[in-house]
């Protein structure tokens, strides 16, 4: 059963997708917002730069959609920053950003909305999010600020020999009844205008990847809340494929680590030593057995011996756009 939103009141909702080279994901993520109960929903798709005719094919599919084009691949922070300025331009009162290889429920939206309403403190809201290749519930939320030893046990190789254990579940929130939590996914999370007016936009020194962390901190840092709504589920298929991690990938990650590091989180040089030692070994166990790892030794030499570089390339296999 849904709750009822306040008689009269169905504040706009623009949902922000990003795409790039994903048509075949975005056109049912963008069919399934259709189907919402919620009735003041406006869609738009930002086109990272796509090669393969996704505008033309969602177009073609939905031939009143408002799509945005980037022209080139700007990344996860950037892409989805060009629709949020679109939301607040053209008067959203909340903006839902929305992984496109997600598919929403028919009264997702409206559940969402209906506990905003009702829990003004609510800054930043997210459902539980569902993977659709196991049915498993995604780890974040998140429940403490990240440090040094929720990096290492959960966001580490580390996490694959303690993932059923009782101290690997202590860093998340596991309950069924909404709750105030640090961090949520980055696949769908639905903001008040007021909040973005507040803390801004993601921050686009990232190109992919810490953006839920560099989030929270934000939102920590400002005083503003954020809540999990467990009730509420998003089904996301992306995630089955995260652990066929490439060295593009394990790359980007660690650049916008380094990133969030050095200008958000405060951790000691024994902290850092820590987990670029995690790193170092990860990686060169890659090396071992992956051509593509240990082409690119260099570059992760450099990158951690040096400190962080600019962000990624938009043209290679690095040129990833969604979570």
């Amino acid at each position: 059963m849904t709750q009822d939103l306040t008689p009269g009141r169905t504040p706009l909702v623009v949902v922000v997708i990003l795409n790039w080279n994903g048509w075949a994901d975005s056109i049912p993520c963008v069919r399934s917002l259709l189907d919402s109960s919620y009735e003041n929903i406006r869609i738009v798709v930002v086109d990272n730069g796509s090669t393969d005719g996704s505008v033309e094919r969602i177009r073609g599919a939905f031939p009143d959609l408002t799509i945005l084009e980037t022209g080139t691949n700007l990344g996860f922070a950037a892409g989805n920053n060009r629709g949020i300025h679109y939301a607040m331009d053209n008067g959203a009162e909340y903006v839902l950003v929305l992984n496109n290889d997600t598919t929403v429920p028919q009264h997702a939206v409206r559940e969402l909305i209906d506990f905003a309403e009702r829990n003004p403190g609510a800054a930043l809201i997210g459902p539980e999010i569902s993977d659709a290749a196991t049915g498993e519930f995604l780890d974040l939320p998140m429940l403490r600020p990240i440090n040094v030893w929720s990096i290492l046990f959960t966001k580490s190789p580390i996490q694959r020999v303690i993932r059923r254990t009782a101290l690997y579940k202590r860093f998340f929130y596991r309950g069924r009844t909404p709750s105030e939590v640090y961090a949520i996914h980055g696949s769908a999370m639905l903001f008040r205008a007021s909040t973005i007016r507040e803390i801004g936009t993601f921050d686009e020194e990232t190109f992919i990847y810490w953006e839920e962390f560099i989030l929270a901190e934000k939102l920590r840092k400002a005083g503003l809340r954020t809540y999990v709504l467990p009730s509420t589920r998003i089904i996301h298929k992306g995630s089955s494929s995260i652990a066929k991690i490439g060295a593009s990938r394990f790359l980007e990650n660690m650049k916008s680590e380094r990133y969030f590091f050095d200008n958000y989180l405060d951790l000691s040089i024994a902290s850092r030593f820590a987990i670029d030692t995690v790193r170092f070994v990860g990686y060169i166990g890659r090396a071992v057995v992956q051509d593509d790892y240990r082409r690119r030794l260099p570059e992760f030499l450099r990158l951690l011996f040096e400190g962080r570089h600019p962000k990624g390339g938009r043209d290679d296999e690095s040129a990833i756009s969604t979570k």
